[in-house]
């Protein structure tokens, strides 16, 4: 089923936020659910923060799966549009979990369309639990190293992967969970994992090989030709597609995302 909200919810019922918050937290009311102040409010400074910060229009897609329903968990925060859910991953309380086999997030997005590319763009995802087996998907377009941009798991010692144009990067054994994010900006590709303990980075000038397959964006499993494969087992609460953010950014940006994150769910980022 495709839960889509196709207007841009405004006026009335929810006030004193900054428009674009508003306007999120309006289109989850819409759908049933009930968000508390201090949901609206983490929400809200979360918003103003990364537009104080001048990165709110590098998010293309932000989407925040902790409500426990399909229908709110599909928006995306920056335009409202949903994306689908696949074959009825699990709608946990601050988190989606696929089943590793079936179930996926489709965000319905040919990521070429968002004006992103080999050589300028960010995915991610908030992982409250890490990929349970190798060659798990959290985030991800394309099959192959030379052909697709992902981040997941490598091999059964289950270290962190981008694989990124040709140009992607194996973390070392440092786990899955936490904030994963891969991004490519001015010919660098870097990755990082912010745990509870922190973050921590790799980056490489490696140089792009390959042209990524124009294909929907997928979260919990890869975005192959024409299908879904290597399913992620990964209990996820967010996901992100932007422009190229650098290092500097990339550790503000998942500091910001991290204190939303964990103030509207109460859990705590691993």
């Amino acid at each position: 089923m495709n839960y889509s909200l196709s207007n841009m919810l405004g006026g009335g019922m929810v006030a004193g936020l900054d428009p674009d918050a508003k306007a999120y937290v309006n289109a989850v009311i819409a759908t049933g659910i009930s968000v508390t102040s201090t949901q609206r409010n983490a929400i809200n400074d979360f918003i103003k923060a990364e537009k104080d910060a001048s990165r709110y229009a590098s998010i293309k897609r932000l989407y925040l799966p902790i409500w426990g329903t399909a229908a709110a968990n599909a928006i995306d925060m920056v335009t409202r549009a949903s994306g689908t859910f696949v074959n009825s991953p699990t709608h946990g309380a601050g988190f989606v979990q696929g089943n590793g086999s079936t179930s996926y997030f489709d965000t319905g997005v040919n990521w070429k369309s968002l004006g992103l590319s080999e050589s300028d763009a960010t995915i991610g995802t908030i992982n409250y639990t890490g990929n349970g087996s190798a060659n798990q998907t959290s985030i991800g377009v394309g099959d192959t190293v030379g052909t697709g941009l992902r981040v997941g798991s490598q091999n059964s010692s289950l270290v962190p992967q981008c694989a990124w144009a040709g140009a992607g990067i194996v973390r070392g054994a440092i786990g899955t969970s936490g904030i994963q994010m891969a991004s490519r900006k001015s010919g660098t590709t870097t990755m990082i994992r912010r745990a509870s303990g922190g973050i921590t980075s790799d980056t490489s000038a490696s140089a792009i090989t390959g042209t990524v397959i124009n294909r929907s964006i997928l979260v919990m499993a890869n975005g192959a030709s024409g299908s879904a494969t290597q399913y992620s087992t990964a209990q996820i609460g967010g996901s992100y597609i932007g422009a190229g953010l650098d290092l500097a950014a990339l550790t503000a940006f998942s500091l910001n995302w991290r204190t939303l994150w964990e103030t509207c769910t109460g859990l705590t980022l691993p």
